[in-house]
């Protein structure tokens, strides 16, 4: 399709002459049938023309020949083998083997850098989760001596304790905005690095605002419960 749109954009293909050099022989083809882009032995279209030729007309020195198999493909290899030595005992026969593993080594090398840009993408989701824990544990601490004279006049540990996991909420989620904007900006960057899955992949965005929630939650609940645990009296005195 995609060659029938760069050489003729604005009429039928079909019926129209191409000018072909086939292995350092011109010849002329008519176009008799356009059909779907396909993929060959990588995943993305890249930025070839392919042109389909009947072997009746024009040989070529090697030949694909794709069979589906209700079982393993890999167990019928030695009955494709027989099959084609059958009819050419000439024919060699190599590079047998399962459309999973052509896939496979085709994208290989994006599944290293896949691999190395997910560790590199979580090494600072944990270090920021640390830093997260860290900063809203310090803010809660301070807030101690509030919270014993909060107690000490009957406020109730369940009242200040959302009180704190609620502003503790509500910063970490002014950061998770300020984020998702950004990241929405800077996508583009990483889209072509990607298959299958968009820049802008929902899942992704919830599982990291989620995990941020959490770690927040959890940096204010867990100083919080300590310190609505303690005397208010005792926590006066040692201020």
């Amino acid at each position: 399709e995609r060659t029938a749109e760069a050489f003729f954009p604005e009429s039928n293909a079909l019926g129209r002459v191409l000018s072909v050099d086939f292995f350092g022989t011109p010849f002329d083809a008519e176009v008799i049938g356009v059909v779907a882009d396909a993929r060959l032995e990588v995943l993305e279209l890249g930025d070839d023309l392919a042109v389909y030729f009947s072997y009746a007309q024009r040989t070529y020195p090697r030949l694909r020949l794709a069979v589906r198999a209700a079982v393993d493909p890999v167990s019928i290899a030695p009955a494709v083998r027989e099959a084609v030595t059958e009819m050419d005992p000439n024919l060699p026969v190599s590079g047998i083997g399962s459309m999973e593993e052509l896939v496979a080594g085709s994208i290989s090398s994006r599944r290293a850098l896949a691999a190395a840009m997910s560790l590199f993408g979580v090494l600072p989701i944990i270090m920021a989760a640390v830093g997260l824990y860290s900063l809203l544990s310090y803010h809660v601490r301070e807030r101690f001596r509030e919270i014993g004279i909060r107690r000490s006049l009957g406020a109730r540990p369940v009242r200040l304790a959302g009180q704190v996991v609620l502003r503790g909420l509500l910063l970490a989620g002014t950061g998770v905005l300020v984020g998702v904007i950004a990241t929405r900006w800077l996508t583009g960057s990483i889209s072509a690095l990607l298959y299958d899955i968009e820049a802008t992949d929902l899942s992704t965005f919830v599982g990291v605002v989620g995990f941020v929630l959490a770690t927040s939650v959890a940096a204010c609940l867990i100083p919080v419960i300590s310190a609505v645990r303690v005397d208010p009296l005792a926590s006066l005195r040692a201020e």
